[in-house]
Order: structure tokens, then sequence, then C-alpha cells
């Protein structure tokens, strides 16, 4: 009996340490996750001397649909831990109509941008 409680305190207090190492572990994971997270806003997107943050574009998609006076407000970046946004969102682009409208289209999917002459 004495050789039993021996073993079963010695793999007890082993399997508590293991446990505790891994919920720590977890807690400071988490928290880490949710220090990065705050505040997280679109990359901006702009290109000297033609995008600027205010310019107003037309987009065309691959399915010929057309986006037009819209403004490139930027992206959502699949490698940056800030989005709390699912897979398939990650790598689209954000765009903003004259009436504050916002609109999520996949990069991929663009086919063309057109921005008109400064008159």
């Amino acid at each position: 009996m004495h050789t039993f409680v021996e073993t079963v305190s010695v793999t007890g207090a082993v399997a508590v340490a293991i446990v505790g190492t891994i919920m720590t572990l977890s807690l400071f994971y988490k928290a880490l996750a949710w220090l990065s997270s705050t505040g997280a806003k679109p990359e901006r997107l702009a290109v000297r001397g033609i995008l600027q943050k205010d310019t107003l574009t037309t987009v065309h998609l691959s399915d010929r649909q057309t986006f037009e006076r819209v403004r490139l407000v930027g992206f959502t970046n699949s490698e940056s831990v800030k989005y709390r946004l699912p897979l398939e969102l990650n790598e689209m682009v954000i765009l903003s109509d004259e009436k504050e409208t916002r609109f999520l289209v996949r990069a991929s999917d663009i086919k063309m941008i057109v921005v008109a002459a400064a008159s």
C-alpha cells in the first residue's frame, strides 16, 4: 500500500503541474490576443499621386458589377492578429461611397480601378 500512495502522489503532482502550466499559458495568450486586438483599424490604401484619401474612383469587378464614385478606404490584412474576422473576410478591400455606405469586396474580384482626371 505504501508504494501505491507514493506512486499516486508523484504522478498526481506531475499531472497538477502540467495542467497548471497549460492553464497559465492559455490565459497568457488569451490576454495577449485581447490586448493586441483593441483599436484595430483597416490598413490605409494610398498610392502617391494617384489614390489619395478622398479620391473618387470607379471600381469594376470581374462579374461586371461596377461601384461608381467610391473611395478606397483600406483593406483587411490576413497577416494581422488585430482583426476578429472570419477567414473568408480576410484580404477584402473596403470601399465607401458619398453617403458613407461601406462595401467589402474581395481583392481578387477587382478587375479594374478607374481614377477620373482632376478637373
